[in-house]
């Protein structure tokens, strides 16, 4: 039970983080976005500076730590990456007009979760029973 507890948010964070390029839902110009993505234990990752770069995700690290039952978040730390999956339609504060639709990337995760468990339990089985 803790190894698909473990392994299917390892592959909601994948499914999360998959580019467009790449068959997922995410939009991909630098990766920063994809790398910006945090797990945590204690709360939801907090946003980070409008120009801050992201070297890389620890969801793995995190994952590898919990326990059956514990709680975990998966946040975006880029600012825009709230607009990115929701789209916006309006005036920025600098003045600038927007009229972008959202990727909802992180909402196709979501709803791919029971598969997500399903296929990781099956993998689970395979790997104990050998086959």
């Amino acid at each position: 039970m803790t190894a698909v507890w473990r392994g299917s948010i390892d592959m909601l964070a994948e499914e999360m983080t998959t580019s467009r390029p790449n068959g997922g839902r995410l939009p991909w110009k630098t990766g920063n976005l994809a790398r910006s993505l945090l797990a945590s234990t204690a709360a939801m990752p907090k946003t980070g500076g409008p120009d801050d770069k992201y070297a890389g995700s620890n969801v793995g690290v995190v994952t590898a730590q919990l326990a059956l039952g514990d709680s975990a978040w998966l946040g975006f730390q880029a600012i825009y990456a709230r607009r990115m999956n929701s789209g916006f339609v309006g005036t920025d504060s600098k003045g600038r007009q927007y009229s972008q639709e959202g990727a909802h990337f992180v909402e196709a995760a979501v709803d791919a979760w029971p598969t997500i468990v399903g296929l990781v339990a099956e993998d689970v089985k395979r790997r104990v029973s050998g086959t």
